[in-house]
């Protein structure tokens, strides 16, 4: 059986001396559900005396309980839970006599099912029967969280920290017939294997969701210590979600007013899943010779610790041929998948397949001139990292290698912040648009957007929310005699950094 839970519960607090209740009355009551099913519960009508140190004063109090749910195929769900509404009486109230104070109408509560399927529940007047509207549950393909660009130096790595840092402003609102505000999933981060993965709300903008990565030092991503030190972007490392959610609530039970969004995991045997966060490079997903070359322990189910069973989904979910995706498809087969199901992927990464001498501001829409020190009116996916705010030197640390044949070999690491970049919201952003399916609840969406939906990452430089986005380096080569500056460059779309050799010195082949 599945349950319905209340996520909040609204009372209010008695400042009497004692209070007395009288007798009360029981009635069941049923509403249609807009969207799909009916909402019974029950209301009892309860007068109450508040024995006041100069008198007394009768209010009433209404109580909603027994909830059950029937949804359209008959499957009901229920909780105990109750909601008390109160409601205060004309007559004068005595000196020192604090009656609890009146709610005000309409009165609405979010219950919600164990999978996570938002119902809005509305009262219009004290002891009325309330309406209902039922939520969608929408679960897109995926979500590219981040990219650890490729560092230049074959002994090199970069990768996140402990410390909390932020990905993506997202926003999903203007997929929608109507938008208003995006709120963090459930208050929970979600955790993967790797990772832990939170949202909250962006500040300044209620339409819009911050992605926090901590937890996740295990994630690097390190140079191939026989290749060459230049930098190959095919080597971009991907962290792609592959379970997210969006519920969508209603904000008003007779369905004006927009909705309000929450991203989440998926519901699965009545509790959430973990996030199902994979790590993917760029030239395992690109064509060669027709095909792609993605490890099949990638592409495969996912292990969840919490179940002890390879249920999450791996990266085939996201193929358009699911026929061969279970757990024992071939390797040789890449479990349907082609190179075309992984463009959308690549396509949020522009420095793939570019040479090693093209700076990252080759691809900024307002030039690189004004993405030196952008503002609010520039296109800048990538802009460079000052050495202090507003003193127009770019970052740089040094790349080197061993001075002899022999001779020990130097190791440059550093933590990399944006501190020092002023906090602009740049006008452009980044678009992934994905399939979805709606699980539960009514479609939403624009009828121009019924099987496709866009994920839109804004472009910002500088702090989110307070903090500033950091990752740890380390700069080495086993190239002896290779001696050269590294140039620092943030991405405005993942806050994640790029870096890249200095032009005329080429020591470090």
């Amino acid at each position: 059986m599945t349950y319905l839970r209340l996520k909040g519960v609204v009372l209010s607090m008695l400042f009497f001396t004692s209070a007395a209740p009288l007798l009360g009355t029981l009635r069941s009551a049923s509403t249609p559900v807009s969207g799909g099913g009916t909402l019974n519960y029950s209301v009892t009508s309860s007068p109450q005396t508040a024995n006041c140190q100069e008198g007394s004063y009768r209010y009433t109090n209404f109580t909603y309980s027994g909830f059950s749910y029937v949804d359209s195929s008959g499957a009901a769900s229920g909780t105990s839970d109750s909601i008390v509404v109160n409601t205060v009486g004309e007559e004068p109230v005595p000196e020192g006599c604090f009656p609890p104070p009146p709610s005000n109408f309409p009165f609405q509560y979010s219950l919600s099912l164990p999978n996570s399927a938002g119902l809005l529940f509305e009262i219009d007047n004290p002891g009325s029967n309330g309406s209902a509207a039922l939520g969608t549950l929408i679960d897109p393909q995926y979500k590219v969280l981040s990219i650890l660009y490729a560092t230049p130096g074959n002994f090199s790595s970069d990768g996140f920290t402990n410390s909390t840092t932020n990905g993506t402003v997202t926003t999903i609102e203007n997929d929608f017939t109507q938008g208003t505000s995006v709120t963090n999933g459930g208050g929970t981060p979600f955790i993967s294997a790797s990772l832990t993965l939170g949202t909250s709300t962006t500040s300044g903008n209620s339409a819009a969701f911050t992605e926090q990565i901590s937890e996740a030092t295990s994630i690097s991503n390190a140079s191939n210590s026989s290749g060459p030190n230049t930098v190959n972007h095919s080597q971009d490392l991907f962290l792609i979600w592959l379970n997210p959610e969006i519920s969508a609530l209603p904000v008003n039970a007779d369905g004006s007013g927009g909705y309000t969004y929450s991203v989440q995991t998926p519901y699965q045997n009545g509790s959430i899943q973990p996030a199902s966060i994979i790590e993917v490079t760029a030239e395992t997903m690109q064509s060669q010779n027709g095909v792609t070359n993605i490890p099949l322990s990638i592409l495969q189910r996912q292990y969840d610790a919490k179940t002890g069973q390879y249920d999450l989904p791996g990266l085939a979910s996201i193929c358009a041929d699911q026929s061969q995706y279970v757990y024992n498809c071939s390797s040789g087969g890449q479990c349907g998948c082609v190179p075309g199901d992984f463009a959308g992927v690549l396509a949020i990464d522009p420095l793939v397949n570019t040479n090693t001498a093209t700076s990252p501001m080759a691809f900024d829409t307002s030039g690189a001139a004004a993405c030196m020190a952008p503002t609010t009116s520039n296109s800048c996916r990538y802009v460079p990292v000052l050495s202090s705010n507003g003193g127009g030197i770019q970052q740089y640390q040094p790349l080197s290698g061993p001075q002899c044949s022999g001779c020990n070999r130097p190791s440059n690491g550093y933590t990399q912040t944006d501190s020092t970049s002023t906090t602009e919201t740049l006008i452009e952003s980044a678009t992934e648009s994905i399939s979805f399916s709606v699980k539960i609840g009514p479609p939403i969406f624009n009828s121009t957007h019924t099987t496709t939906m866009s994920w839109t990452d804004r472009e910002s430089t500088g702090t989110i929310n307070g903090t500033s986005n950091q990752m740890q380096y380390n700069l080495s080569s086993g190239t002896v005699g290779c001696y050269q500056d590294v140039l620092v460059y943030e991405d405005t779309v993942f806050h994640t950094f790029v870096t890249q050799q200095a032009p005329g010195n080429n020591s470090c082949p």
